[in-house]
């Protein structure tokens, strides 16, 4: 029988797989872990059932297909689709790719390109009934990382933070330290020893922290490599084979935010916005130099104060007065003369 080789992905799969057809998954469960839908996952289970470790392995694995897109094309389409078409939907951008840059692929195409590439993400679609995430059926299957602010030495000494992980399924710690800062080394040294320890976890839970999840976008002005469009940890995750699940909410909350009025706004060609009959001017970022077409969230606080975001980050802007409005102010020509 000729060996088989799988990579740490498809070891994963076969062990998501393997735990739903032992029923210790629910085939929901099993999608939302692979990134599948629920047809796949019996897919892959009757693939199992019927050639074992080997029916999960594709079979064009180490051949490119014939029918890929180049490279070239497909980067192409990622630029454009990450700066100057920001904030299109994948219909509204495929025709004008067809229309301005005269490329002529199918919307099927470019979604796939553009999963592919990381620019845009799958929509999850959970089951009605569940307005909770279900815990893990099974130890080692989760780990929830995180880090926890509180007062350790309540006011005897300088602020530590403690980093560890939880066990999703039987709530037992494995390894946690406590850190003076929440640094990137420090949730490394973490996440190593709890691996050390217990193994690799199928997946991990954390929230949407800039260590675990980068916040830079490209854009026309700004050109952020492949490789630099992960954060350490992601990147160390990813070698691991580690499906890492973003919680929906921040660590922390805010309250002001969620407590406020909030309102979608599409940014204009200037880079302003109209909001209760007031023109705004959204400033550069270090990021981006503009967000024209863009989609922006505002937010009126209840202290009566504007805040604007822009998938998640709050972008600077300042207020236009119309010319009518503004205080008239001579210049030296105009100055009135002494004694008036």
């Amino acid at each position: 029988m000729e060996r088989c080789e799988l990579s740490r992905k498809e070891l994963a799969r076969y062990s998501v797989i393997e735990n739903t057809i032992e029923g210790y998954l629910k085939a929901d469960q099993a999608a939302e872990e692979l990134h599948l839908s629920r047809r796949q996952i019996f897919r892959l289970k009757r693939k199992l059932k019927k050639k074992g470790i080997e029916g999960l392995i594709h079979g064009n694995r180490g051949r490119p297909s014939y029918r890929r897109t180049k490279d070239y094309l497909r980067d192409t389409i990622d630029y454009l689709y990450r700066g100057k078409y920001d904030g299109f939907n994948i219909s509204h951008f495929t025709e004008m790719l067809e229309e301005r840059e005269r490329i002529f692929i199918s919307r099927e195409t470019v979604r796939g390109i553009l999963l592919e590439k990381g620019s845009y993400e799958k929509k999850k679609r959970y089951p009605k009934h569940r307005s909770f995430r279900e815990p893990m059926p099974k130890e080692d299957m989760m780990l929830q990382f995180d880090t926890s602010d509180h007062d350790w030495l309540q006011g005897r000494g300088p602020k530590i933070k403690l980093i560890g992980g939880i066990d999703d399924a039987t709530k037992d710690v494995p390894w946690a330290k406590f850190a003076l800062k929440d640094s990137v080394e420090e949730n490394m040294a973490t996440s190593k020893e709890i691996i050390k320890r217990k193994g690799i976890p199928l997946s991990l839970y954390v929230d949407k922290d800039s260590k675990f999840i980068t916040t830079r976008h490209g854009g026309l002005h700004v050109n952020i490599k492949k490789d630099q469009e992960k954060t350490q940890m992601q990147r160390a995750w990813e070698e691991l084979g580690i499906n890492v699940i973003y919680a929906e909410s921040p660590q922390g909350m805010d309250l002001d935010q969620i407590f406020s009025m909030k309102e979608e706004r599409r940014v204009q060609g200037d880079n302003t916005i109209n909001y209760k009959a007031k023109l705004y001017q959204i400033l550069p970022t270090k990021t981006r130099f503009g967000f024209a077409k863009a989609k922006v969230e505002v937010q009126k606080h209840l202290d009566g104060t504007i805040h604007i975001f822009y998938k998640g980050e709050e972008l600077p802007f300042k207020p236009i007065i119309p010319l009518e409005h503004q205080q008239y102010a001579p210049s030296q020509k105009e100055a009135l003369p002494v004694g008036v």
